[in-house]
This record gives C-alpha cells, structure tokens and sequence, in this order.
C-alpha cells in the first residue's frame, strides 16, 4: 500500500473498506479469531482485507493454514491508500495460498510475507505473479473524513459508557438544545 498522504491504514480505514465491500458483493462479513483483517461472509468464503504500510504486506500462519484446507476459494483484498482515496484490489486467495512456499516467513512467528506492485488497475504479488489483483473500488478519503469518524467512534464510546440515568438525562439535555435550535 503505497501512502502519498502519509497516513498509515488503521482500523476506521478497514471499516470502511469492509463496509464497501460489503456493498459491493452484497455480503455481511463477521471477524474470525478476533483478526481484523481475516473475515468469513454467509456462505463461507474467507476474506483478508490488508493495508499494511508500503507495499508489505504479512498473513499469520494460522490464517494460511486455514485456508490451505477450506472447501470455498477465498478473497484477497489489498488496499492503497492515497491522498484523497483508499484504492482497492481485489481476488482470489488461491494462487498466493498454493504458491505460499515463495513468500517470506518470519521465524518468531512463522506468518507469511510478502510485497505487491501496482500497474493500471492491476496489483501483483511480487513473490507470486500469478497472484493478480483487479482495482474493484475507490473510496473517497479525506482528512475530514477521518476526523468525522474519528469523533463519532469517540462519542459512542463515552455513550456506550454511561449509565441508563445518564443516557437519559444526556437524550434529554440533546432533545431541548435541538428544539432550541429550531425555535431561532
């Protein structure tokens, strides 16, 4: 994921990346062993949705693992963030998982590694070259975005915190500041 804005991809990034592909495919995706990044959709399907930093990019050995053995192919989603975009590719996990033996593995941990490259619309694995990616969505991004939710996620944490007697007190306090606004 090449960074021209110089943000790293975190996780408001992935839910909105997420978020997109579930419109996209129009699927629901749930997180499987608490992995951001490791999804599984309604029929099965397994999908990595990867950011990263640069063009890097790492899959735990758990992850490989279980998809070496699933019974449905499945997705691989890399993004590139850019200034006023997440640019992001899409296909399947297959070649990558059977050709996994040419990817880097750390020796802590044993996860996989490996870098990509982009030409036109297409991202490549530079260990895997048939591992080939199509640029499937844009997704606007702008600093204001990310501020916006970024300060919603907050808000609903402080909500989330607060008693029943709190919430209500706060719903009502909310209900007579928008009335005043419009009574002007």
């Amino acid at each position: 994921m090449k960074q021209a804005s110089g943000e790293k991809f975190d996780n408001l990034d992935r839910k909105r990346v997420i978020d997109a592909i579930e419109d996209h495919y129009v699927v629901k995706l749930d997180k499987l062993k608490q992995r951001a990044k490791w999804l599984r959709d309604g029929s099965g399907k397994t999908w990595w949705i990867l950011g990263g930093t640069g063009d890097w990019h790492g899959i735990a050995k758990e992850m490989m693992e279980h998809e070496k053995e699933a019974q449905i192919e499945g997705m691989l989603v890399i993004t590139e963030k850019k200034q006023t975009s997440i640019e992001v590719f899409v296909g399947p996990l297959k070649q990558l998982v059977s050709s996994r033996d040419k990817l880097f593995q750390t020796k802590e941990t044993g996860a996989y590694q490996f870098t990509v490259k982009v030409r036109g619309d297409l991202m490549q694995c530079v260990q895997v070259p048939d591992a080939v990616l199509q640029r499937t969505l844009s997704i606007p991004h702008s600093y204001e975005d990310r501020e916006s939710e970024r300060r919603i996620k907050e808000a609903s944490k402080i909500i989330a915190a607060l008693s029943p007697d709190e919430l209500d007190n706060l719903l009502l306090a909310l209900g007579n500041k928008a009335e005043g606004l419009t009574n002007r």
